[in-house]
């Protein structure tokens, strides 16, 4: 499943391709499905979450990924400083600020930093995603799991539990990063308490 933003992360978005950087390698095991599954019950609640992140990821991410950055935005420096001390020797200026999107400036700017968190960022970085397989796997995740939390606990408690899942990860997450200024972005943290809700809730399912 994806996770919040990491250096990796960063890195990965950032730095262009041929760069002498090794990564974390995982394996992911993807759900197919489960059951039983509730009978005469639409979750509303699990679809508008997973629209209003597709719909994010279609007009912001992929839109602003696509732009490349004005060296002259405030920003950028900003940025640049954050991930200098990672950036690989033999890489230069120049080939870094080519690679940059303005995404990366938008996820800089709008993901939750534990060195300067925000209340708004604090919400607002669980719907926003690194990349096509961060959000997919995520929502795969919800779609399956969420439609049977969200029947047993009743629609406007599973998005309040849904929200506060999210938020509590993410607090808890900046408590081991303190005064990090990588951004924190990802529907993570908010799935995981609805998987847990579920194998709480339905531990004989399958």
């Amino acid at each position: 499943e994806g996770k919040k933003s990491s250096t990796f992360d960063i890195l990965y978005y950032s730095l262009p391709e041929g760069s002498k950087v090794s990564y974390p390698a995982c394996a992911m095991f993807l759900p197919t499905g489960d059951s039983p599954n509730p009978k005469n019950f639409t979750p509303w609640v699990t679809y508008a979450l997973i629209g209003l992140n597709i719909a994010i990821y279609l007009f912001i991410t992929i839109p602003l990924s696509r732009q490349g950055v004005d060296s002259r935005n405030p920003l950028l420096a900003e940025y640049l400083d954050t991930i200098r001390s990672s950036v690989p020797p033999g890489v230069t200026l120049r080939q870094v600020i080519q690679s940059i999107s303005n995404y990366d400036l938008y996820l800089f700017s709008h993901g939750f930093k534990p060195g300067a968190p925000q209340p708004w960022d604090l919400l607002f970085s669980m719907f926003l995603h690194g990349g096509l397989a961060h959000i997919f796997g995520n929502m795969l995740f919800l779609f399956i799991y969420g439609d049977n939390v969200e029947h047993r606990v009743g629609r406007f408690r599973y998005l309040v539990l849904y929200l506060l899942t999210g938020v509590a990860a993410t607090v808890f997450f900046s408590v081991f990063a303190r005064g990090s200024m990588i951004p924190m972005v990802g529907a993570s943290g908010a799935i995981s308490g609805v998987l847990g809700l579920y194998f709480l809730l339905f531990p004989r399912n399958e």
